[in-house]
């Protein structure tokens, strides 16, 4: 789990599209499944898989030029998915949803296992 902060904010929909996309496509092939909130300039991203295609997933994500101040949350072995079917599930929140955007960041620092649970009922708030 880790949050970043665009180099643009906010970010253009063509950008997030092309994140999405690649991500999409990377995550297929690397067997990993993961959700995505962008909210007020920040990403907060949970990826799942094995520990080498995170590794080089994670670096990916450090090296690319459309993130700055990349922070780990939480690393650490889970007993099964959360994200299964889900290469990339992306929520882009709408302003109303600050507030649980802003536990989610402190939760992850402390109980990263509430954090995601959180994560996941606001990525399914938002996409309905």
């Amino acid at each position: 789990m880790y949050a970043s902060l665009p180099v643009r904010s906010p970010v253009p929909m063509v950008s997030l599209a092309e994140i999405v996309a690649v991500s999409d496509r990377n995550n297929r092939r690397d067997a990993i499944t993961g959700g995505l909130l962008v909210a007020s300039g920040a990403f907060f991203q949970m990826l799942e898989g094995a520990r080498q295609d995170l590794n080089r997933t994670l670096a990916r994500i450090h090296d690319d030029h459309r993130h700055r101040e990349m922070t780990i949350l939480d690393r650490q072995p889970i007993d099964g998915r959360r994200f299964d079917g889900w290469a990339m599930i992306v929520a882009a929140i709408h302003p109303s949803h600050q507030l649980a955007m802003d536990e989610i960041f402190i939760l992850a620092k402390v109980e990263p296992e509430q954090a995601v649970a959180n994560m996941i009922a606001l990525v399914q708030r938002s996409s309905q």
